[in-house]
């Protein structure tokens, strides 16, 4: 074993003080510590507990942490449960649309999930947007959106999408109402809101093409008044905000004078007489992006016009007090030609159509309809004390859609190609005695669909007779009746 020596040294003032007691001691003193060539240093030692340290760490925040393996095994539960309840609605249109042949009833479908107990009660857990799509909450508490695809007014079929969880959401604001006071110069805002428990609302508005400048009231009140607009010649935008600790939501409207990206707009451009196409981008019965063309025959009048049954205008025929604008080339001449353009009537000024007096467009005076649409376009006042019709004036555009204008959620507005179908051919028998049989009627049209056609009558003394069916609408007409057999 090695020894270390340790020498200590005393002072001989300490000596000669102690020297009774050290005169049995040596004057230094060999101190023996066993030395191991084994043993760990500090220094080791300190690495090694920062090294147990981190890891401690490391293993905790893998644990514990918001990704740790706790966390995202929770948070694969849920996404399976939220999927899961998905499914229950997906599956439970099935009998829904078999049940309408092919349709898909909104409100059957909300009684059935009732009853398989995916929601609890459909007048408190289904949220009408009243725009083709609802807010569903079921039992856990999750909330999935509903829209009716193609349209709300012909739903065939739901899509289904997840939205988040109660009590997770920000607020939300199902309605925005602008009524404009009588002299336009204001406006009062209201608003409807879901999920409105200790929210936050910003009001805002602008001039259309201008930008929001600072929210003109902050706070809880659902109604507030706007003030020093012009409403008769301007379009405003009026925003919304509404804010909680969940996030914000907003809904925006316009007001004033407003002119969509449609067919209005292109003709309020227009400055010159004559044939002109325009093409408008929408969308069709399917939801989907649209272009539609339309060859419009314009004629513009600079100033007030008046139709008082006598004067003759320029682009109209005038027989018997009605005015007839277009021309020829405008509607189907019943062979090689549909009908070709829409007639726009406008007039920068006033129009004012006397008493007795009636504003139509041209016709074939074969009986082959009209042109496709006609547009009256006023930028001032227009006084109508006599008649605007447009009866026996359909367009034969055969196998096309008649397109009119587009509505202001994109959607065209259109005379379908096809129209109703029409009664069906029916028997009578009169072997023994004579027997009649009515006609029926055709099936009514819907969606701007002309209908279809009546059967025709049946009368039999001796032998089985049968009535003539009726013909499907076109876009220009109803369906033409079935035949009398006699």
């Amino acid at each position: 074993m090695k020894q270390l020596r340790l020498y200590i040294y005393t002072s001989n003032s300490i000596k000669n003080n102690r020297k009774s007691k050290l005169a049995n001691n040596q004057s230094n003193l060999v101190v023996c510590i066993k030395h191991s060539t084994t043993g760990i240093t500090l220094v080791a030692l300190v690495v090694t507990i920062v090294v147990l340290l981190i890891l401690a760490g490391i293993t905790l925040t893998y644990v514990m942490g918001d990704n740790s393996v706790f966390n995202r095994a929770s948070d694969a539960k849920l996404k399976t449960d939220i999927a899961n309840w998905k499914e229950k609605l997906e599956l439970a249109k099935g009998p829904v649309i078999i049940d309408g042949l092919g349709t898909f009833d909104p409100d059957k479908y909300f009684e059935y999930i009732e009853e398989q107990g995916i929601i609890e009660d459909k007048e408190t857990d289904v949220e009408d947007n009243e725009d083709g799509t609802y807010e569903v909450t079921t039992k856990p508490g999750y909330i999935y959106q509903i829209e009716l695809v193609p349209t709300k007014e012909n739903p065939k079929d739901a899509e289904i999408e997840y939205v988040g969880q109660a009590g997770e959401l920000p607020p939300k604001i199902i309605k925005l109402t602008l009524t404009e006071s009588d002299d336009k110069t204001s406006a009062q805002v209201s608003i409807e809101v879901k999920r409105g428990e200790g929210a936050t609302y910003k009001y805002y508005w602008k001039e259309a093409g201008g930008e929001y400048g600072t929210a003109f009231y902050t706070g809880a009140e659902l109604t507030q008044t706007i003030t020093g607009l012009n409403l008769n010649e301007k379009t405003y935008i009026v925003k919304v905000e509404a804010s909680n600790e969940n996030g914000m939501t907003y809904k925006e409207e316009k007001m004033g004078i407003i002119l969509s990206d449609g067919l209005l707009q292109k003709i309020a451009k227009i400055e010159e007489s004559g044939v002109q196409t325009v093409s408008i981008t929408g969308k069709n019965a399917n939801g989907k992006p649209e272009e539609v063309t339309y060859s419009l025959n314009v004629m513009i009048y600079k100033g007030d016009l008046t139709l008082d049954g006598e004067a003759l205008v320029d682009g109209s025929t005038l027989s018997n007090k009605v005015y007839s604008f277009g021309s020829a080339e405008d509607v189907s001449n019943g062979t090689e030609r549909d009908a070709q353009n829409t007639v726009v009537l406008k007039v920068e000024g006033d129009l004012t159509i006397n008493s007795g007096v009636t504003l139509t467009s041209v016709a074939n005076a074969q009986g082959y309809g009209g042109p496709k649409g006609m547009i009256v376009y006023c930028t001032g006042k227009l006084t109508n004390d006599g008649t605007i019709s447009m009866t026996a004036r359909g367009a034969r555009a055969e196998g096309q859609n008649v397109y009119l204008y587009k509505n202001a959620n994109n959607s065209f507005e259109y005379v379908p190609s096809v129209g109703a179908t029409g009664a069906v051919t029916a028997s009578v028998n009169g072997k023994s005695n004579a027997a009649g049989l009515a006609g029926a009627n055709g099936l009514s049209g819907s969606g701007r669909q002309t209908g279809g056609g009546g059967s025709g009558s049946a009368l039999s003394y001796s032998w089985e007779a049968w009535t003539g069916a009726g013909g499907t609408g076109t876009s220009y007409s109803g369906g033409p009746g079935g035949g009398r057999f006699e």
